[in-house]
């Protein structure tokens, strides 16, 4: 959204919404207030000095963090890296988010806007399901498996005939973050093995790094997620698998 400049205290209420950062658009409003911090970072990420290759900021909402991150890119940082953001609130419900939805949205990020590569992606991701059901199918030939430890009736067969119905066609990813019921079937389906996961979006970025034929490394800028509020999600995803974002991307 491009801004206007207020003429009234009342109206720059208005016009500045914390839930909103500001952009290249309105780079005239933007008060560098973390100056060092992001030379500090630029300098980090141009030397490759990040460890495990992968960085956190954190803060309350509404401190400027999101704008400091769209205006992170400098001449050296675009030189070095190809910037890619993926805004949480476009694609996650940050109020049920698991870090499957976090893998997936990765792959998205790389591939959108690119019908080849979204593609292949989305092909690879069928094969990937119906290569566990298909291990799933020889295990429940061998024995009743149940979901619930402890006992209960909700077994792996009875899901199967949901996640037959999973289909990653051409509107997946924009059916995503409506879909509840079909974010928790896909979660199912992938939590079994996260690092084949891991792999088929390491390997689409493979490909889009050849198909731009580029040396450049990639940055990928994982924004909104200081916004989740429930602890137990925070847990999972900060605590209990970090190593997924170190994992992602790797040495590529």
């Amino acid at each position: 959204m491009k801004l206007k400049k207020a003429r009234t205290i009342e109206e720059a209420y208005q016009v500045f919404d914390t839930q909103n950062p500001l952009d290249q658009d309105n780079k005239e409003f933007y008060v560098d207030i973390y100056h060092q911090d992001l030379l500090n970072l630029r300098k980090d990420l141009v030397l490759n000095l990040i460890p495990d290759k992968s960085f956190f900021v954190t803060g309350q909402s509404g401190n400027g963090k999101s704008t400091a991150l769209n205006f992170l890119p400098d001449t050296a940082i675009c030189k070095k890296y190809d910037v890619k953001y993926l805004y949480g609130r476009d694609v996650f419900k940050l109020d049920d988010i698991d870090i499957i939805d976090i893998i997936l949205m990765v792959g998205y990020t790389i591939v959108k806007g690119n019908p080849e590569l979204e593609k292949k992606f989305l092909k690879e991701l069928e094969d990937l399901k119906k290569k566990k059901l298909g291990k799933l199918e020889k295990q429940i030939e061998k024995t009743s498996l149940n979901a619930d430890q402890g006992g209960g009736d909700l077994s792996f067969r009875a899901k199967l005939p949901f996640w037959n119905l999973i289909s990653f066609d051409s509107g997946f990813f924009v059916k995503f973050k409506i879909e509840k019921s079909n974010r928790k079937t896909i979660r199912e389906i992938f939590t079994l093995d996260k690092l084949e996961l891991i792999e088929k979006v390491n390997d689409i970025i493979a490909a889009y790094k050849e198909q731009k034929n580029s040396e450049k490394n990639l940055l990928i800028i994982i924004d909104d997620l200081e916004k989740i509020r429930k602890q137990d999600q925070t847990i999972e995803l900060f605590i209990d698998n970090i190593d997924v974002f170190q994992k992602i991307i790797g040495d590529r």
